[in-house]
């Protein structure tokens, strides 16, 4: 699907809104060229109908099903250059050709590749998933926004989550937080993945930004990501920076950054992992903070 465009959202393929039921499955499909400036979605935008009165996600039924390989490439919305979800999960399940690519996507909001609201991103641990080159040029997520606004909906039945392994964020730019990957109010696990040269122009976690968020992450590097609004005065992490709710990191690589890893006023728990050649290892800012490390590995940092 080439160079299609949409007045609203979707400018390859849209599916759901007023059809709380929908499956689209898609197997060895390309979207590129396509774009939604006035919307969401420029490659693909998925629509569910959202949670009862009450907060129940049961009749959140809209699902993107992943069977093959999938490739968002210069596509161009308001949100999600590549892919936008709300109130709606993207399912990914292993097979043999099961490359998920999204490359080179603009959002002229947020989310460069995806953006994904109250919706779940399930990946499988078995194929690779690719975010290069995508840009957010006016606020957060250069790669990934996910925003799960679990604030709103505490006791949610069908949690909305997000479940990365095997994703390489590379040369991803925000204008604000979050070059690579930022997660707002949410559950969400990083695993055996890699992010290197991601940018946050303005803002802070040039690999990874976590706002009032209970992130793990497991088996992950991260190499030469930059937060250039870094300075003595407001520093902020070109690793990861990570503002309320926890922080679990196991058997990570942080190497060649200003600050690997950024704390404000959040319970963090950092173990058997390796922090190299970076200016500053670890910055912990909040008197709040709970900070546990163990079993950790510093060389070469200056600070």
């Amino acid at each position: 699907i080439r160079d299609c465009t949409a007045a609203l959202h979707g400018g390859g393929i849209h599916a759901g809104g007023y059809y709380p039921d929908l499956l689209l499955e898609l197997h060895n499909v390309e979207v590129s060229g396509c774009t939604a400036p006035y919307g969401n979605g420029g490659g693909i935008c998925i629509e569910g109908v959202g949670p009862d009165s009450e907060g129940s996600w049961d009749h959140t039924l809209t699902r993107l099903l992943v069977t093959g390989g999938l490739q968002l490439s210069d596509n161009h919305a308001r949100k999600g250059g590549g892919l936008s979800l709300a109130n709606a999960t993207f399912d990914e399940i292993a097979n043999e050709r099961g490359m998920v690519r999204i490359q080179g996507n603009l959002a002229t909001y947020q989310g460069g590749g995806v953006h994904a609201s109250l919706s779940a991103f399930l990946s499988s641990k078995n194929t690779q998933k690719q975010f290069t080159g995508n840009r957010s040029e006016s606020r957060a997520g250069g790669g990934m926004y996910f925003s799960a606004q679990q604030s709103v909906h505490t006791s949610a039945s069908g949690t909305p989550i997000l479940a990365l392994h095997e994703a390489s964020f590379i040369d991803n730019t925000a204008f604000e937080d979050g070059g690579g990957l930022c997660v707002h109010d949410s559950n969400a696990s990083v695993v055996g993945s890699w992010f290197e040269g991601n940018t946050a122009d303005q803002g802070a976690g040039g690999g990874i930004n976590a706002f009032l968020s209970n992130l793990s992450v497991r088996n992950t590097r991260f190499k030469a990501n930059l937060a250039p609004s870094d300075s003595s005065s407001t520093p902020s992490a070109a690793g990861i920076d990570a503002l309320g709710g926890s922080l679990l990191i196991q058997r990570g690589w942080f190497e060649d950054q200003d600050t690997a890893i950024q704390v404000i006023g959040c319970q963090t728990g950092i173990r058997g992992s390796v922090f190299k050649d970076n200016l500053l290892a670890l910055l912990n800012q909040g008197l709040q903070s709970e900070l546990l490390i163990r079993n950790c590995y510093f060389e070469g940092n200056q600070q």
